[in-house]
């Protein structure tokens, strides 16, 4: 079997050779935004990111396998995989923790106003800010709660802070307080 990977991930030689041994012929492109100067046709798997935005899917014959190295969809002909039964696997949940992690940073930021600290730290003037807040007793809403918003309420709450949750489906957890659907917004006080 044929697979071909992308630039798209950074492969160690030991992933490449527990590929190897599972039997693929492994291709490899740097670059996916390039037109494709291989023959493709017999290639059966692919591990990409936005290959099919630059490169005819059409071309790939005998695909049978697309693993995305990005959690969304958007990048790939789901029309076509679909009408020609390609498996089609995404990274869901690869950036949740992440992309949790750079929120509370950036809460925590503002709160804290660490610019101000940096700019008095960079002109060795040592003053006090007397108007940081805390994030303990806060109440923070995350609308959209999938997978980061998940990982964000997790984090969140060892700040012990009040987690409203706001999403498409109805979901549970230990780390909100309160859940709403979308759609229920509007009515609620």
């Amino acid at each position: 079997m044929k697979l071909l990977l992308t630039g798209a991930f950074k492969y160690s030689e030991e992933q490449l050779e527990n590929l190897k041994s599972l039997g693929y012929e492994i291709l490899y492109i740097q670059d996916e935004r390039v037109p494709l100067e291989i023959d493709v046709s017999d290639v059966d798997a692919v591990v990409c990111n936005g290959l099919f935005l630059y490169n005819d899917i059409k071309k790939f014959e005998s695909l049978k396998f697309v693993q995305l190295t990005s959690a969304g969809l958007d990048r790939v002909p789901l029309d076509y995989i679909k009408d020609h039964g390609i498996k089609l696997f995404n990274a869901k949940g690869v950036y949740s923790v992440p992309m949790a992690e750079w929120v509370v940073l950036k809460i925590l930021e503002i709160y804290k106003k660490s610019r101000k600290f940096y700019e008095a730290q960079r002109e060795h003037k040592w003053e006090k800010q007397r108007d940081l807040f805390e994030l303990t007793n806060k109440t923070a809403a995350i609308i959209g709660f999938g997978d980061v918003g998940a990982e964000v309420a997790k984090r969140l709450k060892a700040f012990d802070v009040k987690v409203v949750g706001v999403g498409r489906r109805k979901k549970e957890s230990i780390y909100i307080d309160e859940y709403y659907l979308i759609n229920e917004i509007t009515s609620v006080a």
